[in-house]
């Protein structure tokens, strides 16, 4: 049984560096949850769909605090090789919750 998760505002970009330096891709997003009962994170999958997708896993854990809902933020951060990462997709319970394209951004240094 998949429950569904209430989520928004997700942004991911690829943050090109200068020649030699890595790329880092970043994913944001916020989870509706019960307070400070329960803490969202991001994990990447064990398996990606394609070479052109990544998939993150949204993880709930229960943690202490009210149980009033509010909206909480969640963030994923990894360096990445060339190449292109045309989307990534969220999936929580196995069920798919949000799929982002990704924006490819340019350093700029003074």
């Amino acid at each position: 049984m998949t429950t569904s998760i209430a989520t928004r505002n997700w942004h991911a970009h690829i943050l090109s560096g200068l020649m030699g330096e890595d790329r880092k891709l970043t994913v944001t997003g916020e989870v509706e949850v019960a307070g400070g009962a329960y803490t969202p994170s991001l994990a990447r999958a064990h398996a990606d769909a394609s070479a052109e997708d990544l998939v993150l896993n949204l993880i709930v854990e229960p943690g202490d605090g009210t149980t009033a809902f509010t909206w909480k933020p969640v963030r994923y951060s990894q360096s990445i090789p060339t190449g292109t990462c045309e989307k990534v997709r969220i999936r929580h319970d196995a069920e798919e919750v949000a799929r982002v394209p990704v924006q490819l951004l340019q350093s700029v240094t003074e």
